[in-house]
């Protein structure tokens, strides 16, 4: 008599579902791999899931009106550099002294 292989049925799971998983895993302190097995979730579908929600969290912020950084055009390119500011990947440059209050606010959006 034949033996047949288990036949794996494919879970599927609600967005919401994903993510309270996400959370699990978070909190467990185990490896993605673990938590995997753990859970009878495929390793490379909660890398998946992961790697998603990353991907939507940078796109979010990046769509937020009023957060990051906007080239300015300076007009009179003649001129010297007040004051340089490099932090990460940007750099401020000032043209002529501001007060400490304009500066922090220019910061801090």
């Amino acid at each position: 008599m034949e033996t047949s292989a288990p036949i794996e049925v494919k879970k599927s799971f609600s967005a919401e579902q994903k993510q309270q998983l996400i959370r699990e895993w978070k909190q467990s302190g185990q490896t993605r791999l673990a938590f995997a097995k753990d859970n009878g979730i495929n390793y490379y579908t909660l890398v998946s899931w992961v790697s998603s929600k990353k991907k939507k969290s940078k796109i979010s912020k990046e769509a937020r009106p009023g957060s990051g950084f906007v080239q300015v055009a300076v007009a009179d390119k003649g001129s010297t550099t007040f004051a340089r500011i490099s932090f990460t990947n940007h750099t401020l440059e000032l043209f002529n002294p501001v007060s400490a209050d304009y500066l922090k606010s220019l910061l801090k959006a």
